[in-house]
């Protein structure tokens, strides 16, 4: 028999708030099996039962009902039973309990050792890094996602030398003594199993073969304690993949073994992407704790005004159901940076309003009867593109950009409207240029042009560039209004709705108007509301006046 520790698992606490004991299934003395509940835990989040790790027999609690406890803490001790056969599951239980116990007798020898250097007291031995038992049962290995050594390091006893990733769980391999890695063998995205030796490593043998040999077969942190937050009848969900954080120059940073931290910090560290060996540690013996993460992370945005996104920690849906991922094609990538740092930059305003486009209507059908045999046919938009060039030459500040300095207002001379094309691949810009000097009929074909060459991939990047304001339409889908974000460094951008028949009153009675909404989204910085309002009301009043419209 064994002692072991009792461990309390990671149960999801990533606020350090814990969970309460609401209950203690059992006393000293009680023998239990493995699963057999030990505790009733409750967190903010949910009621979870904490499990025996193995068959055995409860030797102290040292716990109460009422206590918080967090992940790692100990809540008593556990003596635990194995037939000779099971010596291998002894090596995994123990992980649980975090205690170390020699190997027994009966285990196979370590291969001999070689001396170099050293006298009768000192002698220096290149012991084999196995990886240990981590709860392989089936056979499907773990995969190494970060190595955090390099040969010629120097490490102390349980330091991390690898992070490894299995269907279950993502832990550590430890540093099984104090000594020098001599090599690695395997590289970032290796399968492993148990006992696949990964490496060597130098240590001083003045302690006893015994002792060496129990610290090597170790198991890693985690293994066990893992499986207590699936849900009861569901198998164990497959975890992310850890994102690694990586220097400048593009190489792995091995250098975070040496920081003092558990595996949960390092695991969260490693979520948000940051380098533990410029974090300054609060804890006992120097140890790296969640706070001291928290506290840099929130240095590091209050010191930020780039205004850039920030890493976002991941999140292990496929906990909660089944999920499949599909990597953003190359223009939803561009697009979804630009899209956030005009967002993130941009201080938004939307106005809303409607306008009567009825008898406007009438008039695009007529006219387009009228140019059907010449292929020509009239959008909305390009009665829209037509007025607000009229608009923006009256109201100069919505055909700006503003200086990076936040100082300056550039206003164009030029109107270059920007017009929004749903292709099978995202959302393109392409811009008509000089728009001013254009009638109706010019506006269309170039609406047509490049609308079509957008959809079959051929537009030139200098078709897309060079836009002082933007016009977006749903109308040929449907919607009652919309936000859309300024095409950043424009200051301003125009969205269509779909138009809809209502009854509108004309001071007599109730009549059919076809209703068009418009939402107009623009940079506060730039413009004001009474500007913005003043723009959508003037626009307003050109659509419903039918001398607005020329050919």
């Amino acid at each position: 028999m064994s002692i072991t520790s009792l461990i309390v698992p990671d149960f999801g606490d990533d606020d350090g708030s814990g969970a309460e004991i609401i209950e203690i299934c059992v006393v000293p003395g009680a023998r239990v099996k493995k699963e057999d509940s030990l505790l009733v835990l409750e967190s903010e989040k949910a009621t979870f039962e904490m499990p025996a790790p193995a068959d055995g027999e409860i030797k102290s609690i040292s716990v109460k009902v009422g206590d918080t406890v967090t992940e790692g803490a100990v809540i008593g001790e556990m003596l635990l039973e194995l037939e000779p056969k099971q010596e291998s599951d002894q090596l995994h239980l123990e992980d649980s309990g975090g205690a170390e116990e020699k190997s027994p007798p009966s285990e196979a020898k370590q291969s001999a050792p070689s001396f170099a250097n050293a006298d009768e007291h000192s002698a220096v031995s290149s012991l084999d890094l196995a990886v240990p038992d981590f709860g392989d049962d089936d056979g499907s290995g773990a995969e190494i996602i970060e190595i955090c050594v390099a040969p010629g390091a120097h490490v102390k006893k349980e330091d991390s030398v690898l992070v490894l990733e299995s269907e279950k769980a993502t832990f550590e391999m430890p540093a099984p003594a104090d000594g020098e890695i001599k090599s690695i063998t395997v590289k970032v995205g290796d399968t492993v199993n148990k006992g696949t030796v990964i490496g060597t490593m130098l240590i001083a043998s003045s302690s006893s073969e015994q002792d060496q040999k129990a610290v090597s077969e170790k198991p890693t942190k985690g293994a066990v304690t893992q499986e207590i937050s699936k849900p009861e009848g569901q198998a164990s969900p497959k975890a992310p993949r850890v994102k690694t954080t990586i220097s400048d120059s593009g190489e792995k940073l091995a250098g975070q073994a040496s920081v003092y931290a558990g595996p949960a910090v390092r695991r969260l560290a490693r979520d948000l992407g940051v380098d533990l060996r410029k974090v300054t540690p609060t804890g006992p013996r120097q140890r790296v704790i969640k706070d001291d993460l928290y506290d840099y992370v929130k240095k590091a945005l209050s010191s930020d005004t780039s205004g850039e996104q920030h890493a976002l920690p991941e999140i292990d849906f496929s906990k909660y159901g089944e999920t499949e991922s599909t990597r953003l094609n190359k223009l939803r990538r561009v697009s979804a940076k630009n899209l956030t740092r005009s967002w993130v930059t941009v201080p938004h305003v939307t106005q809303f309003d409607e306008a009567d486009i009825t008898d406007l209507e009438s008039f695009r059908k007529t006219l387009n009867e009228q140019k059907s045999a010449e292929g020509i046919k009239l959008t909305m938009p390009v009665f829209l593109v037509k007025l607000c060039v009229d608009l923006l030459q009256k109201y100069p500040d919505f055909n700006a950009s503003l200086h990076p300095d936040g100082e300056t207002l550039i206003r164009k001379h030029y109107y270059h409207i920007g017009m929004a094309v749903d292709t099978p691949n995202g959302l393109l810009v392409p811009v008509i240029k000089n728009a001013e000097q254009k009638n109706l009929i010019d506006i269309a074909q170039d609406i047509k042009q490049l609308s079509a060459k957008a959809r079959e991939n051929k537009l030139m990047p200098q078709e897309m560039q060079g836009g002082t304001f933007s016009i977006t339409s749903l109308g040929g889908i449907g919607g009652t209004a919309f936000t859309p974000i300024v095409n950043w460094p424009e200051v301003a951008i125009l969205g269509l709705s779909k138009a809809v028949y209502k009854p509108v009153y004309n001071g007599k009675e109730f009549e059919p108007r076809l209703m068009l909404p418009i939402s107009l989204s623009y940079d506060h910085r730039v413009i004001d509301g009474v500007a913005a309002a003043k723009f959508t009301t003037e626009l307003v009043a050109m659509l419903a006046n039918a001398d607005s419209y020329s050919v």
